[in-house]
């Protein structure tokens, strides 16, 4: 319990000293979605595999905006999810993980 509490004391540590370095708030946001995602040139992810929680499909990822990430899904009836990058956990180069449940991604899907 203690080692547990260590830990996530220098993790938030970390964290408060990368958002002292920060001068703005759209830099700041940028800090935070570098911190939690990994991903430093988000133009990378475009064309890349977009999974939620439980390996749902959300489909290609199209298109990218300063908040957003659109994705693609399906061939002939195409499905669109505008997804905040804020539910980024994860990029490996290949694949994109958001935090979102299969029920959670339909409040994301527009036509």
């Amino acid at each position: 319990m203690i080692i547990n509490e260590f830990r996530n004391h220098h993790l938030i540590r970390d964290l408060v000293t990368r958002f002292r370095r920060c001068v703005s708030k759209s830099y700041m946001r940028c800090c935070i979605d570098v911190y939690m995602s990994g991903i430093t040139d988000w133009d990378d992810i475009k064309k890349k595999e977009a999974r939620g929680i439980d390996d749902y499909d959300l489909g290609e990822v199209h298109d990218l905006d300063a908040e957003v990430v659109v994705t693609k899904r399906g061939v002939v009836d195409k499905d669109k999810f505008y997804l905040p990058k804020n539910k980024v956990v994860r990029y490996d180069g290949h694949k994109i993980w958001f935090n979102v449940t299969k029920d959670e991604a339909k409040a994301f899907k527009k036509d």
